[in-house]
């Protein structure tokens, strides 16, 4: 039977539990410290990893890489690591030139290539959407507390693939100086230009002063093709371009003066419409240098021509003077293209004609005559 009074505790078992208590409480102090300073441990090594890891980063070697591409850098990495093609006028500093040109208009950018490893890292370089080369990279120095370490390049290729590569001849007076990109063109690009032109010979047979021509043969050029000639006073040429053909002798492409554009019309209208409409020579004759190679030649074609079929109309449809090139004042040579339309109902012979000759012009008492021309 209980009596209703409590048990005593003793003061020894009081000063225990308070004893547990204290305990208890500095274990759970010291436990969280401890847990802050290895958090916060942890924390500084996480982070001091992830900056190592960052620095060390192969794709910040490449950040900084396309970041400072340039021509000389360029430059630097095609003499280093070489270029797959070796001909034409210096290479590696055209073939420099040429990616600086991409990376300048386009930007520079990288991705990492199939054959990429964590060991080795390999990426593609691009000048937009080109690749214009692919570099592997290897470890530079020691690696860090963390295992990490620098990079640096271990091979790098160029590629050329998406280039251009053409043959380009270029034609100059004797004694001009070439160049190409800025760099002369050597004696080694020149060939074998004996000047057989008919046309320079028979001016020259006529007393005018025409230099002769020389010609160069350049291989694989490519990109923006920067080709001047200068005379021996310094003078500026400019070229006359057909496709990967350059003339700088000045006789390609210039356009004759209006009135001498129209006697060369008017002489050759009178030579093809006296041959169709059975016209005397005498009247074509006033226009030709008596006694010249031309008369001489028109008069004999148009004594042995056996007259036959003469058409109702003849039409000049297109007419041109190309090639203008003055010799002094007394002298010139050109080009001309003509396309007729002759017609008479019925016949067979009716349709367009074409006419390509070159000519060569003597003044006398104020007028041009022709004097010497050929059939192209």
């Amino acid at each position: 039977m209980s009596t209703g009074k409590k048990k005593k505790i003793s003061a020894g078992k009081r000063k225990f539990r308070r004893f547990l208590r204290i305990y208890a409480s500095i274990l759970g102090i010291a436990t969280i410290v401890v847990c802050i300073i290895v958090w916060g441990r942890l924390k500084n090594y996480q982070e001091s990893y992830d900056n190592s890891k960052s620095k060390h980063s192969p794709d910040k070697f490449m950040d900084e890489f396309v970041d400072n591409l340039d021509y000389e850098k360029i430059l630097g990495y095609v003499k280093n690591y070489g270029i797959n093609v070796e001909t034409g006028i210096n290479p590696k500093e055209n073939h420099a030139a040429y990616f600086a040109a991409c990376v300048t208009a386009d930007g520079a950018k990288y991705d990492k290539n199939d054959k990429y490893t964590s060991v080795m890292p390999v990426y593609d370089v691009y000048a937009g959407d080109t690749r214009i080369a692919v570099l592997s990279l290897k470890a530079d120095g020691k690696s860090d507390s963390f295992g990490f370490h620098d990079w640096k390049i271990r091979d790098m290729a160029f590629d050329t693939n998406e280039i251009d590569y053409e043959t380009t001849t270029v034609t100059v007076n004797e004694g001009m100086v070439l160049k190409y990109n800025g760099q002369a063109v050597g004696d080694e690009y020149k060939i074998d230009s004996t000047d057989n032109d008919a046309i320079r010979a028979k001016a020259r047979a006529l007393g005018a002063s025409v230099p002769a021509v020389e010609t160069y043969v350049i291989k694989d050029t490519f990109g923006n093709r920067n080709i001047t000639a200068t005379d021996s006073n310094g003078n500026s040429y400019t070229a006359f371009v057909e496709g990967n053909t350059y003339d700088f002798t000045g006789s390609k492409g210039t356009k004759a003066p209006e009135d001498i554009e129209q006697r060369v019309f008017d002489t050759i209208d009178s030579y093809i419409l006296t041959i169709y409409n059975h016209k005397s020579f005498d009247e074509t004759a006033t226009y030709i240098e008596y006694d010249s190679d031309a008369y001489r030649l028109i008069k004999d074609v148009l004594a042995s021509v056996i007259w036959g079929w003469t058409p109702d109309t003849v039409d000049i449809l297109e007419q041109s003077v190309t090639d203008y090139v003055a010799y002094g004042d007394n002298l010139f040579s050109c080009s001309y293209y003509g396309k007729i339309y002759k017609y008479e109902e019925g016949k067979s012979e009716s349709g367009e004609e074409t006419f390509n000759y070159r000519l060569i012009f003597k003044k006398h008492d104020g007028k041009w005559y022709l004097n010497y021309f050929i059939i192209v």
